[in-house]
């Protein structure tokens, strides 16, 4: 008899710790899912389309920069592109945004085939659009990755 609770108990502890695990590869997957995935998923309404029909141009460097070039910032759709990164194969993608007391902060993920990813995050105060973007680009040998800088103020297209 002893030996039947001693297996029941194993059996409630390997079960409790395969509970565990689950939860803890839920909420590791929940974090490094893409924005395009969480901007994606049906029946969300996380793409808040405030920032829709809006451009913003200015200019879009690395910090060490002297002279960035100028980029535009395209939200139309539910979607996000940079004009600059278009050029490069960079596909517009949804957005994800949220609204707090700073401002409108949006975040999305570009794709390439060629190129890699491109993540941005940024925030709209109502006059000017800062954002950050983190170039990834995987080869065999090694990755190469770099953050660039963008301010940018509404253009006349703005809505």
């Amino acid at each position: 008899m002893t030996a039947v609770r001693c297996t029941g108990l194993r059996a409630q502890i390997q079960f409790a710790v395969l509970c565990l695990g689950l939860v803890f590869h839920t909420m590791a997957f929940t974090l490094h899912a893409s924005a395009q995935d969480i901007a994606s998923r049906p029946g969300d309404d996380l793409v808040d389309r405030s920032l829709d029909g809006m451009r913003f141009v200015g200019p879009f460097g690395t910090e060490a920069d002297t002279s960035p070039d100028e980029d535009v910032f395209i939200f139309e759709d539910g979607t996000f592109v940079s004009a600059s990164c278009r050029k490069f194969g960079f596909e517009p993608a949804p957005y994800w945004m949220r609204e707090d007391v700073s401002g409108l902060h949006f975040l999305a993920e570009l794709k390439s085939g060629d190129h890699g990813t491109m993540r941005y995050e940024g925030v709209f105060d109502g006059k000017v659009m800062k954002a950050v973007a983190f170039w990834k680009k995987e080869r065999w040998y090694w990755t190469i990755e770099r953050t660039y800088l963008f301010t940018g103020e509404p253009s006349i297209a703005a809505k």
